[in-house]
């Protein structure tokens, strides 16, 4: 019994020590106040971060920052900070909005502060084994995962009271004052789950290109829980402070590139020698390189040196830049290379007086607006597989002149049977064959294997670099589109199998000139909530739009 006694003496003794401070912050870019506390030698936010630039209702992603606040299905700052979710638990960040935050200019951005503010940041996995072995956890348990029960972290983690956790939540002291709160968390689909249950905080460490490093805290555990998770999931975010002196510090990254731009024969250099951290010898800092900031690193991590690279694709081509030091702390930052659009050119189809413009993507040239040839206009009634069929969306008559004056003609262009798509390019160009829509594909980021695939393959986010941005055209779902290569898809829609037109301002639909077999022929499909592009089999008789491709 004195035994016991003595042990809960030092326990209460030791913990006095570690809670040293507290205190509260201003983030001066939304005016939210913050508790802190010390713990050990860390300063460590006392309350979920709630920093919410923009929120989403959509599939969340690897590359592109999410913000999330649990229930909430909106797109409406206002509305969300308005909800109690917000008020208790903070936002939801998928692992790209935890680590990027703002990033400043788009040219030459300052290193990355993350979704933290100013001072603070993600803490990093190294940085919460300090917090768990100033509280107890022992060294052998600290970097094993799944549940450590070593110390009973959790407990004195935890909110005490049950306003938040569940009834269950009774072995709970919070003790250290970080009064984590079970904010539950939102899986890549939209569903949200587990609010009550679990907190499940970011850590600032990636595990490799889908997933990064995280802790869990479980109403009915006193342990913590350290794992990897998608980091297309929506978690809580607890910040800590830069500093003291005496922990590791991120690096702070620095790129020149030289010449600041030029077009699709220029080798640029990249030169991140002026990278620093306070730690870490810049002899000794690791940098990788990613060439159009999709989420997937082209080149792993490499001693500082100078690269060399050129851009097939015109406009910004957006770069991704990482340097770690040796402790595993990494910042990133982007920056923006403009390839000029000379290449650009316009082509004057001499049968009908239309002009198109096209240009050079990768080693093809392709039109960037659809074909609108029509030499005769037949009702959406009318089809064949076998005889060509010129159609206009929403149009029913059989008048050419007619069909041409209306808004989809001129906006969308034709749509065409297959048997009409075969022989409607100028000369000079022709319609692309399945191959041809593979090199295109692969060109922008897509892997061979989903290229061969069928069904909507998003490798690459192919899709969100070939459709037009804006909601001009395509409806109210076309986030995150980039359209960086210039090939502005349009939502065209289609005339279906059996008569009717369909799916204006939500799909896109291209032939190719590829037969699968004697019934069906190979097309493309893009949609307003995708970011990817399908591949499948259809049947001649649709009316779908042509891109054209330079012999």
């Amino acid at each position: 019994m004195k035994k016991s006694v003595l042990i809960l003496l030092s326990i209460v003794f030791n913990l006095s020590a570690i809670c040293q401070t507290t205190g509260t912050m201003l983030d001066k870019r939304d005016s939210n106040n913050y508790r802190w506390i010390t713990i050990g030698g860390q300063v460590w936010m006392a309350e979920n971060l709630r920093y919410l630039p923009a929120v989403n209702n959509r599939e969340t992603s690897v590359a592109q920052k999410n913000y999330f606040v649990y229930k909430y299905y909106g797109t409406d700052v206002a509305k969300a900070k308005a909800t109690d979710n917000y008020s208790t638990y903070g936002v939801l960040y998928n692992w790209a909005a935890a680590m990027d935050g703002e990033q400043g200019s788009n040219n030459v951005p300052s290193w990355i502060q993350g979704a933290c503010p100013a001072g603070w940041h993600l803490p990093s996995d190294a940085e919460w084994m300090v917090l768990e072995k100033n509280l107890g956890m022992s060294e052998s348990t600290l970097p094993l995962s799944e549940w450590r029960n070593s110390g009973n972290i959790g407990s004195l983690l935890k909110q005490a009271a049950n306003t938040t956790w569940s009834v269950m939540n009774g072995s709970s002291t919070n003790n250290t004052g970080f009064t984590a709160v079970p904010g539950g968390f939102r899986e890549k689909s939209g569903n949200f789950a587990t609010i009550g249950l679990y907190a499940i905080y970011w850590c600032a460490r990636e595990e490799n290109e889908y997933d990064a490093w995280a802790r869990g805290l479980h109403y009915n555990m006193a342990g913590i829980y350290r794992n990897a998770f998608d980091k297309q999931k929506g978690l809580s975010v607890r910040c800590i402070k830069d500093g003291p002196e005496g922990s590791n510090t991120f690096p702070k990254p620095n790129l020149k590139v030289t010449p600041s731009g030029g077009d699709t024969n220029t080798v640029f250099e990249f030169d991140p020698n002026l990278s620093r951290d306070k730690e870490t010898p810049a002899k000794d800092l690791m940098v990788r390189w990613d060439w159009d900031s999709d989420g997937k690193w082209d080149i792993d991590y490499k001693k500082l040196s100078v690269v060399q690279h050129s851009f097939s694709i015109e406009g910004a081509n957006i770069v991704s830049m990482e340097v770690k030091d040796n402790q595993g702390a990494r910042r990133s930052i982007k920056n923006s290379i403009l390839i000029d659009d000379s290449l650009r050119r316009i082509l004057t189809d001499l049968r009908d007086g239309n002009i198109y413009p096209y240009k050079k993507i990768g080693t093809q040239t392709w039109m960037i607006k659809n074909l609108a040839w029509l030499p005769t206009v037949s009702p959406s009634s009318n089809g064949t597989d076998s005889t060509n069929f010129y159609y206009v969306y929403g149009y029913e008559g059989k008048s050419v002149i007619e069909a041409k004056a209306t808004t989809n003609y001129n906006t969308y262009g034709v749509l065409y049977n297959w048997p009409a798509s075969l022989t409607a390019c100028p000369p000079g160009w022709h319609l692309p064959t399945d191959a041809e829509w593979k090199i295109l594909e692969m060109q922008l980021g897509m892997s061979q294997s989903d290229a061969d695939s069928l069904g909507l393959r998003n490798s690459g986010r192919v899709g969100e670099k070939l459709k037009e941005t804006g909601l001009q055209n395509w409806l109210n779902a076309n986030f995150g589109t980039t359209n960086s290569t210039g090939f502005t898809a349009l939502p065209g829609g289609s005339r279906s199998f059996l008569g009717g037109f369909d799916t204006l301002g939500h799909c896109a639909y291209f032939w190719s000139s590829s037969e699968k077999d004697w019934l069906s022929i190979w097309y493309r499909h893009l949609t307003s909530y995708c970011e990817g592009v399908s591949r499948g089999p259809t049947n001649r008789k649709f009316g779908y739009s042509v891109r054209c491709i330079q012999d």
